[in-house]
């Protein structure tokens, strides 16, 4: 048996050393992929979160809950009423904008953002009692370019 040179010993111990950089990279990879996970599921617990909140107030907080009721029988809203109406449809918009940001940033995934988008898209673009083109119009300023992009041109296939 042939005794080995320091040279062949160097280049086993680089093998060895590049392995484990392999294999510290893998975990690291993992790592990072798992955190990403747990990000985006945070953002998705925030948002049914702030919605839950938000439907509470509107199916039984005293203030909110007789203004549905109003809209769902068609009648008027007095000055207050209008104001706290509008109040929770920007909470709503606010909302969408954050699932809308957190996706850009990749911190929403494709699927809970596509689920997101149409539930705030039904909740209030296609629900007349939510937000009104006229009243989107007045609002131009409020939001980042773009996601004013984006309900645009939401409003722009009604």
């Amino acid at each position: 048996m042939k005794k080995m040179t320091l040279t062949e010993w160097a280049a086993i111990g680089e093998i060895g050393a590049t392995l484990g950089v392999l294999i510290s990279v893998g975990f690291l990879a993992h790592g990072i992929n798992r955190n990403n996970e747990i990000l985006q599921a945070s953002n998705d617990n925030l948002l049914y979160e702030l919605i839950g909140n938000a439907y509470s107030e509107v199916y039984g907080g005293p203030y909110l809950a007789p203004i549905r009721a109003k809209l769902l029988s068609g009648e008027e809203l007095d000055v207050v009423e209008q104001d706290r109406h509008s109040f929770y449809v920007f909470q709503i918009m606010d909302m969408w904008e954050l699932a809308f940001n957190r996706h850009a940033e990749g911190l929403l995934s494709d699927n809970k953002w596509e689920s997101w988008n149409r539930s705030f898209e039904g909740e209030l673009i296609s629900d007349p009692r939510g937000l009104s083109i006229e009243i989107w119009n007045q609002n131009p300023d409020y939001y980042g370019p773009e996601f004013t992009r984006h309900i645009n041109s939401i409003y722009s296939r009604e």
